[in-house]
């Protein structure tokens, strides 16, 4: 995973804020060399600045193994960035960021990084 941004983007397009959550999608090997990754997840609401914060996600332990599902060499693990749900309150375009912040660039065995965005019941 290079260290540059990954980009993304969210419209919301009602009238009526409701709530949302959203997740961190993170797919890696199991040659992957750490247990955790860092990462600069930012958020930039329709004419405001983009917003970030720095994120620790567990992925495993030495005596668990890693956190997820897997299909042979290859782990998926899903974490929500946010206990309550959000709300967007403005119409228009949401953009997110991912950056990783690791020591290694590229950062091998990563495969892929995303967001997943879901709305809360």
């Amino acid at each position: 995973m290079e260290s540059g941004f990954c980009r993304y983007r969210y419209v919301q397009y009602t009238r009526h804020p409701f709530g949302i959550y959203i997740y961190i999608v993170l797919r890696h090997s199991d040659a992957y060399q750490y247990n955790n990754i860092w990462l600069n997840v930012g958020l930039q609401s329709p004419g405001d600045s983009m917003y970030t914060q720095k994120v620790d996600l567990s992925l495993g332990s030495d005596a668990a193994g890693w956190e997820g599902s897997g299909m042979g060499d290859i782990w998926e693990v899903r974490k929500l960035l946010n206990s309550k749900p959000s709300r967007f309150k403005r119409n228009g375009e949401y953009n997110f960021k991912i950056q990783q912040l690791m020591r290694d660039n590229p950062l091998a065995n990563v495969m892929s990084a995303g967001l997943r965005v879901e709305k809360a019941y």
